[in-house]
């Protein structure tokens, strides 16, 4: 079965903090062009030294560099890899492909654009098809100690280098990651940190984002000041409205909130929208969540909400939702 979707259904959520660890960089990729190939065996000389996993290489030598941030890159690989080892206890192969390919049209891309494809692909127990559907939500976890922040993170920072990833798994056969990157094309391409930039004529807005997570507030910002906004991002609602309330002071409003619906522990979306719309009623918010059977998500209007983003969403929806919900504010 392949994850290309966000969840459908509610899931498990690990027990822990809201925020990554201190050693993992979010926000805008800082990039550079790089060798792919070489980053890879980089990361399996970090991650798997020791390990019982066994790795066997399938690499095209004559790979086009990347247009990467190394760091970030690494965190990705480090995640992938860690996963696979973890998945094979007493030990097993993982190989890991690196080939040519084609991005996907999903990505936001016209198919057919060159890209390096990397396969990372155990031999572990694999993910149950019911499962399957929640791995891009953040603390969903089938690991007694795991954050479920690990593909989480992997699928943010790979929309922020404007590839893509996808996920096969077969109980008792294994899983299969599946990551694409553009070849650097930085001589031909107008991007800012490897994102799409609006075209000229779109309207430029100022955005306040609420997520518990931190790093889909950092990689949802990179994203929306790619696009050319100004953007603002809160930890919770009750942090999100003192940041609305002092723009409004101020006299330098938002036009847009986003607001993720579940906060465990604290203030969520629905809490937060009651509180903005008592001192501003035409506040204009979208809501933003990986629960398709929440009332809220299926029909935001309904709730006052002006649409709705279900996670993981892709920079080309996130496009889409907040220029029609900008032009609208504007009538």
């Amino acid at each position: 079965m392949s994850w290309k979707s966000p969840p459908r259904h509610a899931c498990k959520r690990a027990e822990s903090p809201s925020r990554c660890s201190p050693s993992a960089r979010g926000g805008a990729p800082i990039t550079k062009i790089a060798s792919v190939t070489e980053l890879v065996r980089e990361s399996v000389r970090l991650n798997l030294h020791g390990s019982k996993t066994r790795v066997i290489f399938d690499i095209d030598e004559a790979l086009p560099p990347v247009e990467i941030d190394p760091d970030q890159m690494h965190q990705v690989f480090g995640n992938l890899m860690l996963n696979a080892d973890q998945a094979m206890p007493e030990g097993g192969d993982l190989v890991i492909r690196l080939r040519r390919g084609s991005l996907p049209s999903v990505a936001g891309n016209t198919s057919g654009d060159d890209a390096a494809v990397i396969e990372l692909i155990d031999q572990g127990e694999g993910i149950r098809a019911c499962d399957l559907d929640y791995v891009a939500d953040p603390y969903f976890t089938t690991k007694k100690d795991g954050t479920g922040l690990g593909l989480t993170s992997a699928f943010w920072i790979i929309q922020g280098h404007h590839g893509h990833l996808e996920l096969e798994s077969t109980i008792g056969e294994g899983t299969t990651v599946r990551i694409f990157l553009p070849f650097s094309r930085s001589a031909t391409t107008a991007r800012r940190g490897g994102l799409l930039k609006s075209p000229a004529g779109v309207h430029r807005g100022r955005i306040l984002i609420m997520d518990d997570t931190l790093q889909v507030r950092e990689v949802l910002r990179m994203m929306l000041e790619s696009l050319g906004h100004e953007v603002v991002d809160t930890p919770d609602g009750k942090a999100c409205v003192e940041a609305y309330r002092t723009a409004l002071t101020e006299r330098n409003p938002f036009d847009l909130v986003i607001l993720d619906l579940t906060v465990p522990g604290g203030r969520g979306g629905s809490w937060t929208f009651k509180q903005l719309r008592e001192f501003d009623p035409k506040v204009s918010a979208v809501v933003a969540s990986g629960y398709s059977n929440d009332n809220i998500l299926a029909e935001p209007r309904a709730y006052g909400f002006k649409d709705r983003l279900q996670k993981p969403f892709l920079i080309a929806k996130l496009k889409t939702v907040v220029d029609n919900v900008l032009a609208k504010g504007r009538k």
